[in-house]
C-alpha cells in the first residue's frame, strides 16, 4: 500500500508493483491530483507512461480518477518522460503525470508528476 515517506524519493513516487503500489494508490493520487488542478485554474492533465507491463494498467487507474475528478486528460500513452513534458508545456496543460520508475527494475514501477511547471514529491 502506497506509504509516501517510504516511497517518495526527490522526483517521483515508486515502489514495488503488488507490494507497495496497487492499482488503488493510482486513483488516489489521481484524485489528488484533480482536486489539486481544479483549484488552480482546472486545465487537464497531460498522462503518459512507459514500457512496463503494470503501466497501462495504473495509468489506467490515474486516468479514471483524474477524469472523475473533473479534469480532464490528454492521455499521449507510451511515452518518455521528456515528451510528456514538452505535451504539458505545449498543450498548455495543468500539468503532466508519467507512470514510471525510470531505471528501477521491471517489478517497480511509480509516478513523476509536473503541476504548473514544478516537480511535485521531494518534500511535498
Amino acid at each position: 500500500m502506497l506509504d509516501p515517506a517510504r516511497l517518495r524519493h526527490a522526483y517521483d513516487l515508486r515502489g514495488r508493483v503488488g507490494l507497495d503500489l496497487v492499482p488503488d494508490d493510482f486513483r488516489r493520487l489521481g484524485r489528488a491530483i484533480a482536486r489539486r488542478l481544479r483549484a488552480e485554474d482546472g486545465r487537464a492533465l497531460v498522462v503518459a507512461h512507459d514500457g512496463r507491463l503494470s503501466s497501462p494498467e495504473l495509468a489506467q487507474a490515474l486516468v479514471a480518477d483524474v477524469l472523475a475528478g473533473g479534469v480532464d486528460v490528454l492521455d499521449i500513452g507510451l511515452a518518455p518522460s521528456p515528451l510528456a513534458y514538452f505535451a504539458e508545456r505545449h498543450l498548455g496543460a495543468g500539468g503532466a503525470a508519467i507512470v514510471t520508475a525510470s531505471h528501477n527494475p521491471a517489478d517497480w514501477n511509480g509516478l513523476k508528476l509536473v503541476l504548473g511547471g514544478a516537480v511535485v514529491f521531494g518534500e511535498q
